[in-house]
């Protein structure tokens, strides 16, 4: 038996949803439940256990690989705001403002001004 073409166009099909910057479903990760689903119909399981295994592992590979990334990008980006509002507080920008300006709460800034006070003493 050949590897089905159809769910190898579907699957493509997913992916390339995810990945064309101009499609509406750009970056969205519920494509990724769909392509679980597609890898858990019946027939392709039970009639292509050897690709059905390997696409499994790439999708799951795929998915892992922009978890971290997102991740990363994440704390990049925190770690960044963060030095922001401390170079703000110097500058004696309001609170209210440091907040409105980088999303932090009130109550973040204000702990990031407690310890550069502690660092003064």
């Amino acid at each position: 038996m050949k590897f089905n073409q159809e769910i190898k166009d579907k699957i493509q099909a997913k992916e390339d949803l995810f990945f064309d910057k101009s499609s509406k479903r750009y970056n969205d990760m519920s494509v990724f439940d769909e392509l679980f689903e597609i890898l858990s119909e019946p027939d392709f399981k039970n009639n292509f256990p050897k690709q059905h295994f390997a696409e499994l592992n790439r999708i799951r590979d795929l998915k892992n690989c922009i978890d971290t990334a997102r991740e990363r990008g994440e704390k990049k980006a925190k770690t960044i705001t963060i030095k922001i509002a401390k170079n703000m507080l110097n500058d004696k920008v309001p609170i209210e403002m440091i907040s409105k300006i980088t999303g932090l709460t009130i109550s973040e800034i204000e702990k990031l001004k407690s310890e550069k006070d502690e660092e003064k003493n």
